[in-house]
């Protein structure tokens, strides 16, 4: 099976991620925010988790 070369596969995927980075609440966490809708948290304690989710679906819905 032959392996995607590191520089080639990050440019495959690098034209469908935008990455952003703010302060919500006292909390700042890398936010991944994918073209298709879907997006991933960088590390965040749980108990803020739901509620920055929340935020976030509100600021880009």
């Amino acid at each position: 099976m032959a392996q995607d070369e590191p520089k080639e596969l990050a440019l495959k995927y690098v034209n469908n991620i935008v990455v952003i980075s703010f302060r919500l609440e006292d909390i700042t966490s890398n936010i991944t925010v994918y073209k298709s809708g879907k997006f991933s948290i960088g590390r965040v304690s749980e108990d803020e988790k739901d509620e920055l989710i929340e935020n976030i679906i509100r600021i880009v819905g």
